[in-house]
């Protein structure tokens, strides 16, 4: 916000710990693409308004004035060109998951907040990603989606604000999903997300429990919970102060809560799954994975507050010896004569990554540079159809046994 507000070069931050992050050269270039891209908008529109960190709300939407007024954000940067354009700048810091402008929702509600009553006297709307240090394979690193005025207002009143009615509703739908559930601190306790997650297992296991069935007597159904259960009973009872949809699954009243708590899912074996049950679980995994570390984390939590929860308990972890002061044993060590330097320290050459870091990306040209490094192929791995890098494709063993029988 300096930099763009007072125009302090982002090099002035280099080296500093800023909100326990200590600031790159990289990071450095990275903010240098925001101050240059928002630089180059405002010398586009020298008579606009210029709004930065500024927090917004949707108080002049609503059947009532002021109704949606809790619906709010802070928006990075705005332009403000009256009877122009309206143009909404969001910065993403992060580099693991890619953000994109077009119909961006969270864009898309701060235009609307920063119009309010105005929003018919712009001509025009244009939403701004700027995502640097994006290593998904995104380009370009600044991404802009435009819209006319008519069309978000119209997006808002069969979209937005329906959504916004329901979920103030008594009775709000749930619509779980890995998107939208990602950074969502109710992560632990929604009851909604956890019968999402394990409807995709039962339904999965169930079919694959019912195949093995068919085929041997001896192999049994897979134990299957209702959600009340696990978080009612397992994560302490909080969840109580969370409404559940009347579409959600209820506990099964057969078995008491204690002796389904202790009867765990038996997920199947991968081979035995099908390939449509594959795809369909690896979709899901990440959110299902996300959900899990929030539940472990909400449970530790509970625990050190003094909440029990059957079945688990707090232990120690590993315990860990380190020097009070390395000074100290330093000289101790070195003025004694016990050890040598070489001996009592380590020494270690930076990753390529780490150097890049130091010297920016322009050290990523020098052909001296390049000419030190030696890349290595990763490992495979899982990605959607739809990720931009090429497929790997492998001969399937039949295939490879073939080929060796044919040298024969």
């Amino acid at each position: 916000e300096e930099c763009l507000t007072k125009g302090t070069s982002p090099q002035k931050f280099l080296g500093q710990t800023i909100d326990g992050v200590t600031i790159t050269q990289e990071d450095i270039g990275a903010v240098q693409v925001c101050v240059d891209t928002v630089n180059n908008l405002k010398s586009k529109y020298p008579g606009a308004e210029y709004l930065s960190e500024s927090k917004v709300n949707l108080s002049d939407y609503g059947n009532d004035g002021g109704k949606y007024a809790e619906v709010f954000g802070t928006a990075d940067f705005q332009i403000k060109d009256l009877f122009s354009e309206l143009i909404i700048i969001d910065y993403k810091f992060g580099s693991g998951v890619s953000v994109k402008a077009k119909q961006n929702t969270q864009l898309m509600i701060y235009a609307l907040a920063a119009a309010g009553s105005h929003l018919f006297n712009y001509s025009a709307v244009k939403l701004i990603i700027i995502q640097p240090l994006d290593r998904s394979g995104e380009s370009p690193a600044v991404r802009e989606w435009g819209i006319s005025p008519a069309e978000l207002r119209r997006w808002a009143d069969e979209q937005l604000f329906p959504a916004i009615e329901a979920a103030k509703s008594d009775n709000p739908p749930f619509n779980p999903g890995e998107a939208q559930c990602r950074w969502c601190k109710a992560q632990p306790v929604c009851k909604a997300l956890a019968n999402w997650n394990l409807s995709i297992a039962q339904k999965e296991f169930a079919a694959v429990g019912q195949k093995e069935q068919s085929q041997s007597s001896s192999v049994e159904q897979p134990q299957t919970h209702s959600v009340e259960t696990l978080q009612s009973h397992q994560l302490g009872g909080r969840v109580s102060q969370v409404q559940q949809s009347p579409k959600l699954q209820q506990p099964v009243k057969s078995q008491s809560v204690a002796q389904k708590s202790q009867q765990p899912i038996q997920p199947p074996q991968p081979e035995v799954l099908t390939v449509e049950q594959l795809s369909h679980v690896l979709n899901q995994s990440k959110a299902i994975e996300n959900w899990l570390k929030a539940v472990h984390a909400y449970a530790l939590n509970e625990l050190k507050n003094g909440r029990e929860i059957p079945g688990w308990k707090l232990v120690a972890g590993r315990r860990s010896r380190k020097w009070k002061d390395d000074n100290k044993v330093a000289d101790y060590f070195l003025s004694n004569g016990l050890l040598k330097e070489d001996q009592l320290y380590e020494t270690k050459i930076l990753s390529p990554a780490k150097v890049e870091k130091l010297l920016g990306k322009e050290a990523k040209k020098e052909k001296q540079f390049q000419s030190l490094i030696n890349v290595v192929d990763g490992k495979p791995s899982l990605a959607k159809a739809d990720d931009k890098r090429p497929a790997l494709t492998f001969n399937s063993a039949k295939e490879d046994f073939k080929t060796v029988k044919q040298k024969e």
